[in-house]
């Protein structure tokens, strides 16, 4: 909605506040249950967990899934895509579908994963486990605190909707360079893979995840700073030889 268009009836802007909280509701059981899922904690249903089948049939299922996943997820996030989709709705739908089609496809990773159970090495239950175990966990946090540094309720279509609802206009895209990005240009990536790789029991379905995870952040990573530096120009260049990937600037800013 831009400034001086009129307010759009009251029934429409409660149905996209309500399908952005709803998206916002599903993602968040979705992460926490795929957190217990790559961990191999909590829930009945983990990496390691279920029918074991041929270990061919198991790669293709996983990597299948996987990629139900990294596709949608990245074609999305292009502005093309949006442009062609998404010209017709109000903006807030944009980016709650998203995050709902995130949902959807880590259900489906954790409903129909099958698991690959050869161990490379387990050391579940001693110091060292522990400490695999801290390291993952510290790895979610700095995803969770990396979202909040970018500006979670924004970046997860709460804002947007809640904004639209009250018939104020969009907030214009800026780079945010505040808290963690000051330091790490990833951080959400970064911690994620943490929090997806570091684990006390490492079965080949484990490797399987971590290997397609990293290999999507590193593609997906690209393309977001391609669109990053066609949005924010000069300002992001300065922005990426400042601050390094993953790995954190011993500069002051």
């Amino acid at each position: 909605m831009n400034a001086g268009e009129p307010l759009r009836p009251l029934p429409l802007r409660f149905a996209v506040l309500a399908y952005g909280w709803l998206a916002y509701a599903l993602f968040v059981k979705a992460m926490f249950y795929f957190v217990g899922f790559s961990g191999d904690i909590m829930f009945a249903k983990t990496v390691d967990s279920g029918p074991v089948g041929p270990m061919p049939a198991a790669i293709a299922v996983d990597t299948a899934l996987l990629l139900a996943f990294f596709v949608p997820h990245s074609v999305m996030a292009r502005q093309r895509f949006k442009d062609a989709v998404f010209a017709a709705f109000p903006a807030p739908v944009e980016r709650s579908t998203y995050v709902l089609v995130a949902s959807l496809t880590v259900a489906a990773i954790i409903g129909f994963w099958r698991p690959i159970p050869s161990l490379l090495w387990d050391v579940e239950g001693t110091p060292l486990g522990a400490a695999l175990r801290t390291i993952s966990m510290a790895g979610w946090a700095l995803s969770l605190a990396g979202s909040f540094s970018q500006g979670h309720r924004t970046l997860f279509g709460l804002k947007p909707a809640w904004d639209y609802f009250r018939g104020h206009p969009p907030e214009p895209a800026r780079l945010r360079t505040s808290w963690l990005y000051r330091r790490l240009r990833h951080p959400m990536d970064l911690g994620f893979l943490i929090g997806v790789a570091v684990a006390p029991r490492m079965s080949a379905g484990h490797v399987l995840l971590t290997a397609l995870f990293a290999a999507y952040v590193a593609i997906g990573v690209r393309y977001e700073e391609r669109d990053l530096a066609a949005r924010h120009g000069s300002a992001y260049a300065a922005y990426r030889k400042d601050v390094p990937w993953f790995g954190f600037s011993v500069r002051k800013r």
